[in-house]
């Protein structure tokens, strides 16, 4: 259909955890954590990790270490559960230039070790951030709110959706359910990708498409 201008597929992810309670947006990677590693954001439950060619949803749960701390001296050493499920752009452009969007008005800085090469300062937050060219004609963008997470791929007018490929590693299970949703679970919990839509902005407004 050649008529068709920019295809916009959309993807929400919730994660079923306790809310983190802030707002959240896309810490930079200033060198304050390994390379290959270019934003990090807060999720229910853990961290979710924008590294090149993936995203990273590393679950925690700290309740034995919470437990330890209110309830006094353990004779046991508490325990970090933790859960990592890997989502894989397969053949991805893993060198994009980034376009980072709604930059914090504050700033962190991290001051890690003792070695200063490692140590990060005025590290901003985004409210989103776009991967260009992570496929040929193809755009990632991330955005994130209080309680949720969506990733979106911008396609240029004529560009085969095929060419996105994802595959997912470290999750116990996973299946579609009823509604179309992708359900991922793990030991600490499900994260929950929403049944995709496509659409399409004309005249400034979403036109859905199958």
């Amino acid at each position: 259909m050649p008529y068709l201008k920019k295809v916009f597929i959309f993807i929400l992810v919730l994660i079923q955890f306790q809310s983190v309670g802030q707002e959240l947006s896309f810490i930079e990677n200033k060198g304050q954590w390994p390379q290959g590693v270019l934003f990090r954001t807060q999720i229910q439950g853990g961290n979710l990790w924008l590294q090149e060619g993936k995203l990273v949803y590393h679950l925690q749960d700290f309740s034995d270490l919470h437990k330890a701390h209110f309830n006094g001296v353990s004779t046991e050493t508490p325990k970090i559960r933790e859960e990592v499920v890997h989502v894989n752009f397969i053949g991805s452009n893993k060198k994009c230039s980034i376009e980072k969007i709604g930059k914090s008005a504050y700033y962190y800085n991290y001051i890690l070790g003792s070695d200063s090469t490692k140590w990060a300062h005025d590290v901003h937050g985004y409210e989103s951030v776009v991967l260009n060219s992570i496929y040929p004609g193809i755009n990632l963008r991330m955005q994130t709110s209080l309680s949720q997470t969506k990733y979106e791929f911008e396609l240029e007018a004529g560009v085969d959706p095929n060419k996105i490929l994802i595959s997912y590693a470290g999750q116990n299970h996973m299946h579609i359910d009823r509604k179309g949703n992708l359900i991922l679970k793990t030991a600490l919990g499900s994260i929950i990708e929403q049944k995709p839509i496509a659409y399409q902005m004309v005249g400034g407004k979403k036109n859905l498409i199958s």
